[in-house]
């Protein structure tokens, strides 16, 4: 290469870095208040720096790192900051000069593209789940001190990556995999296997209209036939796979797993005839798509757009409003069922979750206590028990100190208890010869005569209408009755009267967090996925919320000084 030739080079480098750092500083110089800005000014990267460090080899055989992991990883928080798809934040590190800046890329630089950002995306994903949402909600913590010590929490829905399917076509769909799955891995076994079963049965589609506008005697036979093959398919590869270890063949056994679940949650079996089942029959957790097999549905409300087919997501807010804890479930959970794993999952639970009526019984208060060690305070409204029925309610009943015996209205005692096959508690019996008085019964008899004898003064309040004069009253005495009494106390104060004013605002961050923070409908498929996409989200909308209190605050303060 020649003198000029290089000197030519030379120029070129200077008059390329001097206008790059001319644009940049213009660029920073009109984008003080920029999102990106602030969050590297404000966010100590150093932690989620070394924890990016180790997705690539520190020695050893290899090309030099060309992007480094703490650029990924500012990429990844570009990407949820502005729910940006893995194509869009490639084409936004190519286009945009801020983001560019952010991420640590010069104006020269190649930046990474999707497939890239994808792997580095799923090593976080696998590897460090948690630990970007903990370590910024750490620094949170450290800048609004004890802000998280009461909270409110809520649920709110998650759609899944993936289309419903009808009975009829989630058996074909998990037949069709199945049949590939088996090809792939064990070819000759599943030849045997099949060896004069007809496949068409199960998987040949319909010529002619489709599925939603047959007639219900059409539908009826359509499901028959496709559920009787599907369970031939089942038995067979069931047999197939009898003998081998139990874990060969993951997948093909998940899929055997899901198709047995369909039939149990969807159909009933009766000698060579299937129908479907009632509404009563059907099972809670049921599969909707055999795309996604850890998303089930979700009933929220009544009417059109109440059912959705992902996940619930359970969330607790700071009164500041941050996200303190946010877990995906599959999409039957429910609400009350996982309030504890709020608690559970912090590491210093609060000392007051408030919550809706969801979480009211006695039940989830127990376990909000289990789970915090008694540190935690559950507020909710209770469930109307007394409106139940028009009779009394078990909380009418006085229980002694031991537990032992109940106590009625009326003063009459019933030492008499036996567990209950419906419920977490015991059934205490009054006999009808304790609630009649007045005429001494026959010699032979133990019980009033009562034509002679007057009844309890409160029979009516205690009694269906329904019930005859020998009836028996049988009361229901929760186990967890201690707690729900100490939230009758408590419920009639002032302070639960706050509680209940601070409650709406889960709401709002639901809101935002759904609407402008990417988290109603999830990009990948699997639970794993949903919930690191809920945190990723919370970690977007956490950053966006700590920037708009820390303007706020330097305008009510004014600019520092020094």
């Amino acid at each position: 290469m020649s003198i000029q030739q290089n000197l030519f080079l030379v120029i070129e480098k200077i008059v390329i870095k001097n206008i790059t750092e001319y644009l940049l500083a213009n660029t920073l110089a009109h984008a003080r208040h920029h999102l990106l800005v602030r969050i590297n000014d404000k966010i100590d990267f150093s932690h989620l720096d070394k924890l990016a460090a180790k997705y690539h080899h520190a020695s050893g055989a290899g090309a030099p790192v060309e992007h480094s992991g703490p650029k990924m990883i500012r990429a990844l928080l570009v990407k949820y900051l502005y729910d940006l798809s893995l194509r869009e934040l490639e084409e936004r590190l190519n286009s945009d000069l801020l983001v560019r800046w952010f991420v640590g890329y010069a104006f020269t630089e190649p930046a990474p593209d999707h497939s890239t950002l994808e792997r580095f995306e799923m090593w976080v994903n696998t590897k460090h789940h948690s630990e970007i949402f903990d370590d910024l909600l750490r620094q949170i913590g450290e800048a609004f001190p004890r802000h998280e010590r009461v909270q409110i929490g809520d649920t709110y829905a998650m759609q899944a990556n993936a289309a419903k399917e009808s009975t009829v076509a989630l058996m074909r769909h998990l037949g069709r995999r199945l049949v590939e799955g088996a090809e792939e891995s064990i070819p000759a076994a599943l030849k045997l296997a099949l060896d004069g079963y007809d496949l068409e049965k199960l998987l040949k589609p319909e010529k002619g209209k489709p599925e939603w506008l047959y007639s219900e005697s059409e539908r009826a036979g359509l499901l028959s036939r496709v559920a009787l093959a599907a369970r031939e398919l089942h038995e067979r590869l069931c047999q197939m796979l009898a003998g081998r270890p139990t874990d060969e063949f993951p997948r093909l056994r998940q899929d055997l797993s899901a198709l047995e679940k369909v039939f149990k949650d969807n159909l009933v079996f009766e000698n060579n005839q299937v129908r479907a089942c009632s509404p009563k029959e059907l099972g809670h957790f049921r599969l909707g798509s055999a795309t996604d097999l850890d998303a089930t549905f979700r009933v929220h409300g009544k009417g059109e757009g109440s059912m959705t087919l992902g996940y619930n997501i359970q969330i607790a807010v700071s009164q500041k409003n941050f996200v303190q804890t946010v877990i995906a479930f599959t999409g039957a959970s429910g609400d009350q069922s996982s309030v504890a794993a709020l608690v559970s999952e912090q590491e210093n639970p609060p000392d007051k979750l408030i919550y809706d009526k969801a979480a009211g019984t006695g039940k989830t208060r127990a376990e909000v206590q289990q789970a915090s060690g008694g540190k935690t305070l559950l507020s909710a409204q209770l469930p109307d028990y007394a409106s139940r029925n028009q009779v009394f309610s078990a909380f009418d009943f006085t229980l002694s100190s031991d537990g032992a015996t109940l106590t009625c209205p009326n003063g009459k005692t019933s030492p008499v208890s036996y567990p209950s096959q419906s419920g977490d508690g015991r059934v205490f019996r009054f006999f009808d010869f304790q609630c009649w008085s007045g005429s001494l019964p026959p010699a032979k008899k133990t019980r009033p005569d009562p034509a002679c004898a007057t009844r309890c003064p409160l029979w009516e309040q205690c009694r269906e209408k329904d019930m005859g004069p020998r009836s028996i009253r049988q009361v229901f005495v929760s186990h967890y009755r201690s707690q729900v009494e100490a939230a009758q106390i408590y419920n009639h104060t002032d302070e639960f009267k706050q509680d209940m004013k601070l409650r709406p605002t889960v709401e709002r961050v639901i809101f935002e967090l759904t609407h402008y923070n990417g988290a109603r409908r999830c990009r990948r498929i699997g639970l794993n996925n949903a919930d690191w996409q809920a945190k990723m989200c919370a970690v977007a909308y956490n950053l966006k919320l700590w920037m708009r209190l820390t303007m706020k605050k330097q305008k009510q303060t004014g600019p520092s000084v020094g």
